[in-house]
């Protein structure tokens, strides 16, 4: 991990990019490996499943919070959608 860290560190990406990469990667990973495995057993169904229902999520629970929190925020300002 240090030496990922000290080589993206070298090209010059910033730490928070290098966070974020390694959190995208890590959050990926299950969902990654579930597939490839009902690939293997010939469970497309499963795969497809997986891969559908977690773009659905991303889309409407990360979008969803994320449009939330900028509504909250607008109020603190007292801005008006």
């Amino acid at each position: 991990m240090d030496g990922a860290v000290s080589l993206a560190s070298g090209f010059g990406i910033s730490e928070t990019v290098i966070g974020l990469t390694i959190v995208a990667v890590g959050t990926s990973m299950p969902e990654l490996v579930t597939s490839v495995v009902a690939g293997i057993r010939k469970q497309g169904d499963v795969a497809f499943g997986n891969i559908v229902s977690s773009n659905i999520y991303n889309i409407l629970g990360i979008g969803g919070l994320r449009r939330s929190r900028r509504s909250s925020k607008q109020r603190e300002v007292g801005v008006e959608i």
